[in-house]
């Protein structure tokens, strides 16, 4: 879905864009694909990547950066204090990506253009705050305080951030809510999301059942003003 948007909405070039499924889904092959990308780098370049499938938690003692996610910050509201989990990309071939290795990947790279990451993964999207930054924005979906191992309806907040950018409607949903906010006739990453947020917000009573919620939809920007697709 989002590749045919990005080509058929935005006007990417099919060239311009790799996707590893299934077999090809390795960590290895993500390492490598995502360090290629530094041939393309400038100041005006943007590269978004989306990480998609099964996370899971791994103890941090021991890890490639042990005792990172001690006195974690408080962002919004929602997490501060002790984390002792470092947060993981399960791959098609079994391994594991922690966040501390894309962090590690990420700060090695240093782009100089924009970096925009989406990390849609049942389990684990804590990972989005370990590699956010400078010149970095991330977005992940998880519960509440990112801490625990629950499932959720991640594809929720993709269809409903890419409706907002593409301008469908869902007879469903009484959201009296423009995505382009600022009215410049572009949709964002960030109006995007502020739309996905309240759309999802607006079908919880309806979308989940018993302690099954709620899901968290959230956003670190360290990217200055708004980024466009």
């Amino acid at each position: 879905m989002i590749h045919d948007i990005l080509i058929d909405d935005y006007g990417w070039l099919p060239s311009h864009i790799t996707m590893l499924i299934n077999e090809t889904d390795t960590a290895a092959n993500i390492v490598q694909e995502t360090g290629a990308l530094k041939q393309y780098d400038s100041p005006d370049s943007l590269f978004l990547i989306v990480l998609g499938g099964h996370g899971w938690v791994t103890k941090d003692v021991g890890s490639l950066l042990p005792g990172d996610e001690d006195n974690y910050p408080n962002i919004g509201g929602k997490r501060g204090g002790n984390d002792h989990w470092d947060e993981v990309l399960m791959t098609y071939d079994g391994n594991v990506l922690t966040d501390d290795a894309f962090k590690l990947l990420f700060d090695e790279l240093d782009f100089q253009g924009k970096l925009a990451v989406q990390f849609f993964a049942c389990c684990g999207s804590g990972l989005i705050e370990d590699i956010a930054g400078s010149n970095r924005l991330a977005v992940g979906v998880g519960n509440a305080d990112r801490l625990e191992m629950h499932f959720y309806d991640i594809d929720s907040y993709i269809w409903y951030a890419l409706s907002g950018c593409t301008g469908a409607e869902f007879d469903y949903i009484d959201l009296d809510m423009n995505p382009d906010a600022n009215g410049d006739g572009g949709i964002s990453v960030e109006e995007a999301y502020n739309w996905a947020v309240a759309a999802n917000e607006a079908t919880l009573p309806t979308w989940f059942g018993p302690g099954m919620g709620p899901t968290d939809i959230y956003m670190l920007d360290g990217i200055e003003g708004e980024t466009f697709l």
